[in-house]
This record gives C-alpha cells, sequence and structure tokens, in this order.
C-alpha cells in the first residue's frame, strides 16, 4: 500500500514539473517571437539598425535616446489574428501570451508564473 502511495505522489510530482517546464519554455519563446519580429520590422526600414538596439548586455545602446526606433518598437509588431490582418506578423501559439500581456516588463511575476503555469497544465494533457 505504501509502494502505491509513494508512486501515485511521484507520478503527481513529475506532472507538477512537467507543467512548470513547459510554461516556462512557452514563456522564453513568446518573449522570442516579440524580439523575432521586432527584428524583422527593423531591417526592412530606412532606420540604420543595429543588433545592440535589442540587446540587454549593451552598454552603448540608450534606446531612449533613439525615439525613431522606440515608437517603431511599439507600432511595428501589433498583436492581430492572421485573420483580420494578412500581412501580420505570425506569431502562432505564442499570440495568446502577447495578447494577455504575459511578456510585458509591466506584468508582476505571480500573473507571469501563474498564467504560464495554467498553459503548460492546458497544453499537456
Amino acid at each position: 500500500m505504501f509502494l502505491v502511495i509513494m508512486l501515485c505522489f511521484m507520478s503527481i510530482n513529475y506532472m507538477w514539473h512537467m507543467y512548470q517546464v513547459v510554461g516556462a519554455f512557452w514563456y522564453l519563446f513568446s518573449v522570442e517571437s516579440r524580439v523575432r519580429c521586432w527584428r524583422r520590422r527593423l531591417k526592412n526600414t530606412t532606420i540604420s539598425y543595429h543588433e545592440s538596439y535589442l540587446s540587454c548586455r549593451s552598454k552603448n545602446s540608450n534606446i531612449q535616446s533613439l525615439p525613431n526606433i522606440q515608437s517603431l518598437l511599439i507600432q511595428s509588431c501589433p498583436i492581430t489574428d492572421l485573420d483580420v490582418d494578412l500581412d501580420a506578423f505570425n506569431f502562432g501559439i505564442f499570440i495568446e501570451a502577447l495578447k494577455y500581456r504575459v511578456v510585458e516588463s509591466t506584468t508582476d511575476f505571480h500573473h507571469k508564473f501563474f498564467y504560464c503555469f495554467w498553459w503548460g497544465l492546458r497544453s499537456v494533457r
């Protein structure tokens, strides 16, 4: 009996961690899809684009001092369904994270954590 209880507990624990891992990767790839869209839009503009504009590590790039690029990033990748706008960037399964502002820096951690966990739970089943 004890062995059955331990096996049940271990399987529940395994599933719990699997949901967290799937949700974490979904969050990571959601952020990456937004950055990928920005890169494509910046390469197609007349503004001289440098990769360091999107990098957090670069000490030389100050995006606040470049209002053209900052406004372009805000407006360039609208989060719309492909049914509505055929020219929109295809975010795929990550559009939900962008619509509900899970990847925004102003969203609190608890909202991000539980939304990604819920998404992992919903997707793994």
